[in-house]
């Protein structure tokens, strides 16, 4: 039975001994190894002479060596059934010679190590993890009495959180209320609020959750204990290899032993292959046997080693897109980070949540030039997942980190970015501002392409507003702008949304022609996703056309593109397009078909306004009476469609 330090190992060993002792009637015993108990283990030579004096042998018939004294106990044990609990060991080779011989016997060994060694001796082998939060809830009631856990529910709640499960910790916390009755728990749960002082407050008398921590830290070899410092420092809950490898200037081979080493002395835990996070409360621990200041450094070579490969993953996921980062210079004439963009696009995904909690640290730590770098690196993440709100919130800490540290061009492009998100959810007034804003710096620095993308954005926003005259001069304007190199993947997008406007305005085979154009500078480049964005436009206006055939054709077109990517937000739009004809032609089974698989990708990326739609269409499909080709009630108005994908 292993596990991290203090969460209950020894009190569940015996409590199970004690509810099986009518199958072990012929005796129990019982060794404390010392394994981490800050002296030397306890020698199984010692121990064994003890459970043979137990067992009636005389002081004079004990065997002097521990292979004679290991035989001796097997003899005596050969027939009966016996439970033995080997608590806190330090290595499988301390308890193999006290296992006795007997089949009918039972023995339980508790160690913050694995021991994986025991598995020669036929072991079996728990792990223990921290209590979830109702039973955390559930012993500190035990321990201070429901009335004053039921006076503060949600305080008591908190406090569990704070002691993050942890059995010793919750122990802890209970003592100390149970010894002031009269104190709120909330006051508590104010001492414990700080996450620097939370570990030394967690003591009382002489039982402290920082000491249960220091038995295993003290275990730990020199290199493997600097690994767990640094890991303490990591911003994220869930970490790989490289990150470590990279601030400690280290093969990664070598730091995923040394993390293996930390995971098997329950110091670490690995959630899944080549992933590692730690409790919370040992986190704290880690941090706190380092200086604040080498801390820091580490925190920020972190930081700049997750730039670098946003920035790589970014230039493979959308190649062709205009970028102004510093980095992004450097990266461009390295070879490229990720061998495809779907490989590119899932450690965007894997790493989402780190890439978020390091640019919120680079904000707090004031390396505003790294800041809005990362924020500009996360827009391919954007483009194929839409979690719009947590993208909105990225951009916004990019731009102020750009103006905070005067770079006007970063500041620029990322509103550009950011009256995209606003467009996508509809927040048309908070765009037009946003917009205009991005134009005026555009003019400001001089960048043609950014004032073209600016116009372009405001074109969408009066496109929204069904200010359709005023939608088609901006984007004119800002084609106008698409000239020289570098120029021709704006341009096609420019044409792109020409297109949409006209489909509004009803103007459906000039519509059709302006995709077309798009999609032939876009192939001509190549850029062979963006055509493919395109070509879910063209199907759903050849399906307005009334030409099913050619709309299924760039959707299934389209499709392979998006599948080859990795991209479940495009796969899904795909999917729906095609929902969409197979319904304009009556076949109702392919329908639901493409609706259902669109709705679980859209489902994977949280895209819920797009998941209505589907939904619409699913629930459509179940009450429409489709008589004919070409009668069905499918969506055909602006904003419902495939061509509403910005």
């Amino acid at each position: 039975m292993s596990g991290l330090g203090g969460v209950g190992k020894s009190t569940l060993a015996r409590r199970w001994l004690h509810q099986i002792w009518p199958h072990t009637g012929d005796g129990q015993f019982y060794a404390e190894l010392g394994g981490f108990s800050g002296g030397s283990p306890a020698s199984p030579t010692k121990v064994l002479a003890g459970f043979l004096r137990s067992m009636g042998v005389g002081e004079e018939q004990i065997p002097a060596d521990l292979a004679d004294r290991a035989a001796l106990f097997r003899t005596l044990t050969a027939d009966k059934a016996v439970a033995v609990l080997l608590d806190d060991a330090a290595t499988a080779a301390q308890v193999r010679p006290l296992l006795p011989s007997s089949s009918r016997s039972v023995v339980v060994v508790t160690s913050r190590m694995r021991l994986v060694g025991l598995s020669l001796e036929g072991c079996r082998f728990v792990e223990l993890r921290p209590l979830d939060e109702s039973s955390s809830v559930e012993l500190l009631t035990n321990i201070v009495g429901a009335q004053r856990t039921d006076a503060e529910p949600a305080v008591t709640t908190a406090l569990a959180r704070q002691c993050a499960g942890l059995p010793v910790a919750l122990s802890v916390a209970g003592a100390r209320l149970a010894a002031r009755p009269r104190q709120p728990i909330r006051r508590l749960v104010a001492e414990l609020s700080s996450s620097d002082k939370r570990l030394s407050r967690l003591a009382v008398d002489a039982m402290s959750v920082d000491a249960v921590f220091d038995l295993s830290y003290r275990n730990l070899e020199p290199e493997v204990a600097e690994v767990y410092r640094l890991v303490g420092w990591h911003p994220g809950r869930e970490y790989g290899a490289a990150v470590i490898a990279a601030v400690a200037g280290l093969p990664v081979d070598v730091v995923e032993e040394l993390l293996a080493g930390l995971a098997e002395a329950s110091m670490l835990e690995e959630p899944a292959e080549g992933r590692f996070r730690q409790h919370d409360l040992l986190r704290l621990h880690a941090a706190a046997q380092c200086d604040h200041a080498r801390g820091v450094q580490w925190v920020r070579a972190m930081a700049e080693y997750y730039l670098r490969r946003a920035v790589g993953a970014d230039l493979v996921v959308v190649p062709l897109r205009p970028r102004v980062g510093p980095v992004y210079a450097t990266a461009r004439s390295a070879p490229p980070a990720f061998d495809s963009a779907a490989a590119a696009l899932g450690w965007l995904r894997l790493e989402r949540e780190n890439l978020s909690v390091v640019l919120e640290q680079a904000v707090q730590h004031e390396w505003f030039e790294l800041a809005w770098q990362l924020s500009e690196s996360l827009w391919g993440l954007f483009l194929h997942s839409r979690r719009a709100e947590e993208s909105l919130a990225a951009i916004r800490l990019g731009i102020d980190a750009a103006r905070r540290c005067g770079h006007v061009l970063g500041e620029a492009t990322l509103m550009g970015q950011e009256v995209f998100v606003l467009l996508e959810i509809g927040s048309t007034d908070a765009a037009l501002q946003s917009g205009t804003e991005a134009l005026t710096l555009a003019h400001r620095v001089g960048d043609r392409q950014l004032e073209a993308s600016a116009l372009a954005h405001l074109g969408e926003a009066a496109r929204k507003r069904c200010h359709f005259t005023d939608a088609l001069d901006y984007l004119r304007r800002s084609l106008d702008l698409e000239e020289g190199p570098g120029a021709t993947r704006g341009a096609a997008f420019r044409h792109r949304s020409i297109a949409r406007v006209l489909l509004d305005l009803d103007r459906v085979d000039e519509a059709i022609e302006e995709f077309e154009c798009a999609r032939r500078l876009l192939t001509a480049i190549p850029d062979q996703v963006g055509a493919a964005r395109i070509a879910m436009f063209l199907g759903g206006a050849r399906l307005r056309a009334g030409r099913p055939t050619e709309a299924e054709s760039a959707l299934a077109e389209a499709l392979t593109v998006m599948e080859s990517g990795g991209s479940p937000f495009y796969q899904a739009e795909a999917h729906r397009g095609l929902g969409e004809v197979a319904e304009y032609r009556g076949d109702q089974a392919k329908a639901e078909h493409h609706y259902r698989r669109a709705l679980d990708l859209y489902g994977g990326a949280r895209m819920s306004p797009k998941s209505e739609i589907v939904q619409a269409a699913l629930e459509r499909l179940r009450v429409a009476d489709i008589d004919a080709v070409g009668e069905s009630p499918g969506p055909d108005t602006p904003g419902s469609s495939p061509t509403d994908i910005l």
